[in-house]
C-alpha cells in the first residue's frame, strides 16, 4: 500500500513535470474581460492569451415549459400545453468578464467555461 508521504511525492514530482513541460506553473482558471469575440464561430479572446481563440464550453439544453391560456367555448376552460424550445448558447460580448479553463495552467488549450454574471466580487488579477 502506498503511504501519504509516497503520494505527496508523486503529486509533487507530477507537479513538477508538468511546470516544466508547460514553463512555469500557473492558475488553471482565469478570470478575464473580453477583448475580441466571433459570433459566427463562437469564439472569444482575452488579453492574457493574446492571440489564442478561446472556444466556448457548453451543453445543448432543451427547455420545456407549459402554456394555460383559456381555449374553447367557455370562459375559464384551461388546458395545459407542453412545448419544447431548444436553448442556443450566447456568444460573450467584449467587455464582459468569463471564466477561462487551461488545462494543466497551459495556454494551448484554453476554454471559456461562461459568463460571470456576479456583481461586486473580489478579483485577484489587475484590469480585469
Amino acid at each position: 500500500m502506498i503511504t501519504d508521504e509516497e503520494w505527496t511525492s508523486i503529486a509533487n514530482l507530477v507537479t513538477k513535470e508538468i511546470g516544466r513541460a508547460v514553463g512555469r506553473k500557473r492558475d488553471p482558471f482565469i478570470i478575464a474581460k473580453v477583448i475580441k469575440n466571433d459570433e459566427v464561430d463562437m469564439l472569444v479572446w482575452i488579453k492574457e492569451i493574446k492571440d489564442q481563440p478561446i472556444p466556448l464550453m457548453a451543453f445543448d439544453y432543451e427547455v420545456d415549459y407549459y402554456d394555460e391560456s383559456p381555449r374553447g367555448a367557455s370562459v375559464g376552460s384551461y388546458k395545459t400545453y407542453k412545448k419544447t424550445s431548444d436553448a442556443r448558447l450566447k456568444c460573450p460580448k467584449v467587455g464582459d468578464i468569463i471564466l477561462v479553463a487551461r488545462e494543466m495552467g497551459s495556454d494551448f488549450l484554453p476554454r471559456c467555461l461562461g459568463v460571470l454574471h456576479s456583481k461586486n466580487f473580489i478579483l485577484d488579477q489587475e484590469d480585469t
